[in-house]
């Protein structure tokens, strides 16, 4: 068996080969971890098996901060933990309950301050 590589071509054994991934001949058994990118988070997220071999995706857990102003409008902002509020890294939505609509900051990802929230950033 032939082996295309990008050092060239090597010729090796078949059972080696398997054998390098299932652990059966005195090879180390290759472990692979699967990640996704989570465009919600901007970040990879590692995905593995559950016992009944469905995907399960592990996203970490997110800090988040509400703001009553007071009156109609809420600010619910979610960053990774330990974020500092003044940092751009913060998705933010604006809650209206009298019209009960929710708005994202323009782009619905983690790039606003939270500082910021009912100043400069612009929702839509």
């Amino acid at each position: 068996m032939s082996v295309e590589t990008t050092y060239g071509s090597l010729s090796q054994d078949k059972e080696i080969i398997l054998a390098e991934h299932d652990g059966t001949a005195n090879v180390a058994v290759k472990k692979v971890g699967m990640y996704a990118w989570d465009t919600a988070t901007m970040s990879w997220v590692r995905i593995s098996a559950n016992g009944d071999g469905e995907l399960v995706v592990s996203t970490p857990t997110l800090s988040t901060l509400v703001d009553l102003t007071g009156g109609n409008i809420i600010y619910l902002g979610e960053a990774a933990p330990a974020s500092v509020t003044g940092d751009p890294v913060w998705r933010i939505q604006k809650i209206d309950t009298n019209t009960i609509s929710i708005l994202y900051a323009v782009g619905a990802t983690f790039n606003n301050k939270w500082d910021d929230r009912a100043t400069t950033v612009v929702y839509a």
